[in-house]
């Protein structure tokens, strides 16, 4: 069959080229072409083999593709009837997992909390804060350690945990000796948690930081107090005289 088409071609081409004096060349492309496209249908017929891809290779939403086929076409219908997780059923996991903080005893993390090693410590202060212990216990470890250490990130962490605290008021005088610390983010913590406490005991700090060495603190304390008693004056000492006199009838609204 091949042969025939061949002769058929040259014969053609011969004849073509005679009568319009095409040159050779014209009948050897012609011939070429047609032998190789022969050749090459002939093996595609032969040797084809369906591609097989993976999963991660195609995407199950395009459209299908002739001769490629799905590696594990059970297992990725399996994977597509899988739902993804709403949030109110992530809630549900969570609230499921174990609190390992309880795992802990209260006195090994007060313990960590005097470690010379910052890392410890913060993490102590988060068992803590997973806790959610307020007693006395806990706020007394904590005023002790929010005097004692030199850490920033500490005393961060611990105005962070105590915020949330309903009640603070045995912690009240080492939140007061922060507002002198050299760091501006702390003292605003301090201010932030001192004006918390709703006792006379805060209303006496907060006077007398009217004359702290920190502006922020000053400015903070006088804005607090204006904002806590109703009152406004510009000097400590006025403050200090009304304070003198209302101390013992004031009560917070």
């Amino acid at each position: 069959m091949l042969k025939k088409q061949c002769c058929s071609l040259l014969t053609t081409n011969y004849k073509i080229m005679k009568r319009f004096k095409f040159t050779i060349v014209a009948l050897i492309i012609s011939a070429v072409i047609l032998l190789y496209s022969y050749l090459t249908k002939d093996n595609n017929q032969k040797g084809s083999k369906p591609i097989v891809i993976s999963k991660t290779e195609i995407s199950t939403n395009a459209a299908p593709i002739p001769g490629i086929e799905l590696k594990n076409a059970e297992n990725i219908a399996a994977v597509e009837t899988i739902e993804p997780l709403e949030p109110k059923d992530i809630s549900e996991v969570e609230e499921n997992i174990p609190d390992l903080s309880k795992n802990i005893s209260l006195k090994d993390i007060l313990n960590s909390l005097k470690s010379d090693k910052e890392e410890e410590v913060l993490n102590a202060l988060e068992l803590l804060a997973h806790r959610g212990d307020e007693s006395a216990t806990v706020q007394q470890a904590l005023a002790s350690l929010l005097e004692s250490t030199k850490s920033t990130e500490v005393k961060s962490e611990i105005f962070n945990l105590i915020f949330m605290f309903d009640s603070k008021r045995r912690m009240i005088d080492a939140i007061n000796k922060m507002l002198n610390d050299e760091d501006e983010d702390i003292r605003d913590s301090a201010m932030d948690n001192l004006v918390e406490i709703e006792t006379k005991k805060m209303i006496d700090y907060l006077i007398e930081a009217l004359d702290n060495k920190y502006s922020d603190v000053r400015e903070n304390a006088l804005m607090n107090l204006e904002m806590i008693t109703d009152q406004k004056f510009e000097k400590p000492e006025e403050w200090k005289n009304w304070w003198a006199a209302n101390r013992a009838k004031f009560k917070f609204e």
